[in-house]
């Protein structure tokens, strides 16, 4: 029989009746016991929720909100307008397809007959990005279009059958001018400065250009050729060198810089294009419009910087018309500057994707907008943390007062052995917050006093206990 039996039967026997005690030894009856002990609300829970429950329910609508404002990520493959085959701009777009293939990026490079095309691409979403002509504008004035930024000069070349030099517009009279093909850059150019120098109706234009129209030149079919490109291509690099044919050279080229500003005068230094046959034999100033990436103003955020890093690595080393690192340019655009163009040509590669593949980078770029509720609430956070700390803290000591609470309740309904008992580890465990900060000592000798009271009381309720077992056996000796 264990202590506990022996205390019960101990209680049983001092309330049983006893004919030699009388009526004082009756037994209580059932209606006058008190009731079972009462219980103690849970409150800690509710009081971690009550403190950090606003906090946490303010940091979960403020990613919601962000979150709100994250866009897409951005696609996978973009389609690239560039130009003829035996174009620079086709050139160019494939460079630009096997650069941005490193970086996860698919680009399909869609052959066209040059700008206005593209122009036409784009306005129609046909297109994602576009090499176009400076000066050229979309026949709708209804579309937004943006520029990227102006990559390289090219030039205007007109090739005239001639055994002078020739610098005037007037000495094209009669002649017979290929000028590009429709729905191409070099045509829409052409008219433009032959009507403003008034020579449309003097001359034959035939709508031809590229290989083409150099071979009906070759054929004495054409009489000179309007070209716009590199001095790169092909048809240019054999008609500066053909003989018999001379390079127009614009007596009055800063009048028409200025008449039309997407043209800039660039210089042909004599010998530059071949030096050992000193192609060209004199120094040429040369009209140039500037060939631009264009996207729609719903181009995603996170693609400019890295067609932008592209287009350095292209164009960047400069040409025989360029200085190193002038292009890609802010400057010589028709259309306006895309925001995240501005951004780079400002600060340059932000940090993440100058370390960072792609992916990772515009992933993470996308997700900074959800920083913003951790720093909306950076400042009350650290402001909370001292109050906090110290509710932990005296935390640890109000749950022993809450033990303690709840056991003296059970004072008169449970055994005094197993209240003493749990006191004891109520007291061990009051002696092991020692190791917390010297400012709560006093909060913790306090807790240490009151079980101290505590087991005052219930020791004096046993030994009331065990004279109330030995007073009957006492008088019956008697």
């Amino acid at each position: 029989m264990d202590k506990f039996e022996l205390l019960g039967q101990v209680r049983k026997k001092a309330r049983k009746p006893d004919k030699d005690l009388g009526a004082a030894a009756e037994p209580l009856p059932p209606e006058s016991l008190p009731p079972n002990p009462p219980e103690l609300p849970f409150q800690e829970r509710s009081e971690f929720w009550a403190f950090f429950g606003p906090g946490l329910l303010i940091t979960v609508l403020g990613f919601i909100l962000a979150y709100s404002f994250v866009g897409p990520p951005p696609p996978k493959k973009l389609r690239f307008a560039s130009g003829s085959s035996w174009g620079a701009y086709n050139k160019f777009a494939r460079q630009y397809k096997e650069i941005l293939a490193k970086e996860g990026l698919t680009i399909e490079v869609l052959e066209t007959k040059g700008s206005s095309e593209n122009l036409e691409l784009l306005s129609q979403g046909k297109a994602d990005i576009a090499f176009v002509q400076g000066g050229l504008l979309p026949k709708d004035p209804g579309v937004r279009l943006e520029a990227l930024g102006s990559v390289y000069y090219e030039p205007l070349w007109i090739f005239v059958r001639s055994s002078k030099i020739p610098r005037e517009f007037s000495e094209l009279r009669g002649k017979k001018m290929a000028i590009g093909p429709v729905g191409s850059g070099t045509r829409a150019i052409a008219l433009e400065i032959l009507r403003d120098a008034e020579i449309t109706e003097e001359l034959k234009t035939v709508d031809v250009g590229g290989e083409q129209a150099e071979k009906m030149f070759n054929t004495g079919d054409l009489d000179a050729l309007f070209l716009v490109g590199t001095p790169s291509i092909p048809v240019i690099e054999r008609m500066l060198t053909a003989p018999g044919v001379q390079l127009m050279q614009f007596s009055r080229a800063h009048a028409l810089e200025r008449r039309h500003h997407f043209l800039s005068v660039v210089r042909l230094y004599a010998g530059v294009v071949d030096l050992k046959k000193n192609i060209p034999p004199n120094d040429v100033e040369l009209l140039a419009p500037a060939a631009t990436l264009v996207v729609r103003d719903d181009f995603h955020r996170a693609l400019p910087a890295v067609l932008l890093s592209a287009a350095r690595e292209i164009h960047g080393e400069g040409s025989i018309l360029t200085e190193h690192n002038e292009f890609p340019s802010a400057q010589y655009c028709s259309f306006p500057i895309a925001q995240q163009g501005r951004h780079f040509y400002q600060y340059g590669t932000s940090f993440l994707y100058r370390h960072l593949s792609f992916r990772w980078a515009s992933a993470l770029d996308r997700m900074a907008i959800l920083l913003l509720p951790f720093i909306g609430l950076l400042v009350p956070i650290i402001r909370l943390l001292p109050p906090v700390y110290n509710w932990t803290m005296k935390r640890k000591i109000y749950r022993r007062y809450r033990d303690l609470q709840r056991l003296e309740l059970r004072i008169g309904y449970a055994p005094v052995e197993q209240l003493l008992g749990e006191l004891d580890i109520m007291d061990e465990g009051a002696r092991g917050l020692a190791s917390m900060p010297a400012a709560y000592s006093a909060d913790i000798y306090a807790l240490r006093t009151n079980l101290d009271r505590v087991r005052g009381r219930l020791r004096r309720l046993d030994m009331d206990e065990k004279s109330r077992f030995h007073a009957p056996s006492e008088s019956s000796e008697e």
